[in-house]
């Protein structure tokens, strides 16, 4: 299972001042174990849209989730990004088949393909590491805080 990143990443939630900032250098290991520097804004948003073409599930927080959903999609629906680069990512984003959140508190989620999580992450995450599909990536430093501790990773 790969997380988003293995070895570093970033949540690209609701850009809000108008994207990213133009100084974030994130260092990024890929499947082979190879360090990659990503700067921020449109180079970042490739390297992500090209990320998720592997993915079929996102697993979130409910802070993270929040940050994402619905803002991503209204993207992807409305091609209202300011650049192509934020179009794709938010197509890709949209693209990915399945969003489980863990939470305590989250009332409800949007999407028919959203599940909302209350029991322990690493019961659910062990389940799901056993199943088949493509790549799972793991959003939210609270929850996959949680999964280092255990050793759930």
């Amino acid at each position: 299972m790969t997380g988003l990143p293995a070895g570093g990443g970033a949540v690209l939630g609701d850009p809000g001042n108008g994207g990213t900032s133009r100084n974030l250098k994130i260092n990024i290991l890929n499947k082979s174990n190879r360090m990659r520097k990503v700067s921020g804004d449109d180079e970042m948003l490739e390297y992500f849209t090209n990320l998720f073409r592997d993915i079929d599930l996102f697993v979130f927080g409910r802070k993270t989730y929040e940050l994402m959903v619905p803002f991503w999609p209204d993207v992807a629906k409305n091609r209202s990004g300011k650049t192509k680069a934020v179009n794709e990512f938010a197509q890709a984003f949209d693209a990915v088949d399945k969003i489980l959140v863990f939470s305590q508190s989250l009332d409800r989620a949007e999407g028919k393909n959203t599940r909302i999580v209350r029991t322990s992450p690493q019961d659910e995450i062990l389940k799901l590491k056993q199943g088949q599909g493509k790549e799972i990536s793991i959003g939210g430093l609270n929850l996959l805080s949680q999964l280092v501790e255990t050793g759930s990773h």
